[in-house]
C-alpha cells in the first residue's frame, strides 16, 4: 500500500502496474491561486484558520457558529512563500500559517474569536479576482514558453485529468 500526493504521475505509474494506492486526503493542499489560504484538496469555509501547533498541522473553522478542527500530516504550500519563522525571537509552540507570514499565537486558545480575528477571508468577489489574476498569469506565461513546453503541459493536463477520480468502493484502487 502505498500513498502519494501527486496524481498525474506516480499514482498512474502505480495504477498501471497494479499497484493499491491510497486516497485519502490527509494533507492541507494549500491553493496558490488566492490571496489568502484556501485549500485545493478539500472543503473551504469563509472562517478558517490552519496552523502548526507542537509538531502538528491542523485547521480550525465555524461551521453552524460551532469551531471544527482537522488534523493533517503536512501542509503543501507549492509557491506561497511565508516569511521564515525563524524571524522571532523565540521559536512558538503555535503559529497560524498564513498567506504571507506566519502568526505566534503560542499562548492562544482556539476559538470562534481566534478564527475570527484571523481568517483572511474578504468576499466571494475577492476570491473571484485572485483566481482571475493567477490565470491571467498562468495563460501569459503558457503563450510565452515553448511550442515544447506547450505540448508537454497540454499532455499533463490531458492525462490528469483522466486519472483522478476518486474510489466509489472506498478509499482504495
Amino acid at each position: 500500500l502505498y500513498a502519494f500526493d501527486e496524481v498525474a504521475g506516480i499514482v498512474q505509474i502505480c495504477k498501471s502496474n497494479g499497484v493499491k494506492v491510497y486516497f485519502e486526503q490527509i494533507y492541507a493542499d494549500i491553493d496558490v491561486k488566492y490571496s489568502r489560504i484556501k485549500l485545493r484538496n478539500l472543503p473551504n469555509f469563509k472562517k478558517q484558520i490552519v496552523y502548526w501547533k507542537e509538531g502538528c498541522i491542523f485547521r480550525s473553522y465555524i461551521e453552524n457558529g460551532e469551531v471544527k478542527t482537522e488534523s493533517y500530516i503536512y501542509a503543501h504550500f507549492q509557491k506561497k512563500y511565508p516569511v521564515s519563522i525563524n524571524s522571532y525571537e523565540s521559536k512558538p509552540s503555535a503559529f497560524i500559517i498564513n498567506a504571507n507570514s506566519f502568526i505566534d499565537i503560542s499562548n492562544e486558545e482556539i476559538n470562534l474569536e481566534l478564527i475570527e480575528k484571523f481568517s483572511d477571508y474578504v468576499d466571494e468577489e475577492k476570491d473571484e479576482k485572485d483566481k482571475k489574476k493567477y490565470y491571467k498569469k498562468k495563460a501569459i506565461s503558457f503563450l510565452k514558453s515553448s511550442p515544447k513546453r506547450k505540448l508537454l503541459w497540454i499532455r499533463k493536463k490531458l492525462k490528469s485529468e483522466k486519472i483522478y477520480k476518486p474510489c466509489p468502493e472506498g478509499q482504495y484502487e
